[in-house]
């Protein structure tokens, strides 16, 4: 089975977690890993061109599982897509609230709304939902998305396989036809 691990550039990681620790676990488990690093740079002008370039991008015809690391990359498409949520830079307006979240100016907040939309679609439509903490949940609870499991970010490869492997066996499984 192949997976894709998305994520952005070094900046805008989380630092709960270690991805090439995350790849040599799903490695060591016999899955295929490729990843996509994406560049994605906070700056005012470009975030929902950049967000709609995310949103654009489907990547069902590279791995069986798409697994998103990090804020933007939420945003793609694939219909086995899985998210992690981190306490840290899990979402847009994480890293929003670094640069521009006490800005007031109207056309601004109008963006940050358009993009805190988008990502809540993308991240209802996944299959398989993460995040590291209780907070992290009732956070994204309150925002009205759920299903959410919160998973140790030690054990994210664990917490990985656990949730896909029922859904890895669906798939895998041919439907049976009646005469």
């Amino acid at each position: 089975m192949r997976i894709l691990l998305a994520t952005t550039i070094k900046a805008l990681r989380s630092e709960q977690f270690d991805l090439t620790t995350l790849e040599n676990q799903l490695l060591s488990r016999g899955f295929s890993v490729d990843v996509l690093t994406l560049p994605f740079a906070i700056k005012r002008s470009t975030l929902v061109a950049q967000a709609t370039s995310f949103r654009l991008l489907d990547v069902r015809n590279s791995a069986d599982w798409l697994l998103s690391l990090s804020a933007p990359t939420h945003l793609l498409q694939h219909p086995n897509k899985i998210v992690v949520v981190a306490d840290d830079l899990g979402r847009l307006e994480d890293c929003l609230q670094k640069k521009y979240l006490e800005d007031k100016n109207v056309l601004y907040l109008a963006e940050r709304q358009l993009l805190y939309r988008a990502e809540s679609v993308a991240l209802a439509e996944a299959r398989v939902k993460l995040c590291f903490s209780e907070t992290c949940e009732d956070t994204l609870r309150q925002d009205e998305l759920s299903g959410f499991q919160v998973v140790d970010p030690s054990q994210l490869g664990e917490g990985i396989l656990d949730a896909i492997a029922p859904a890895s066996e669906m798939m895998a499984r041919p439907e049976r036809l009646s005469a």
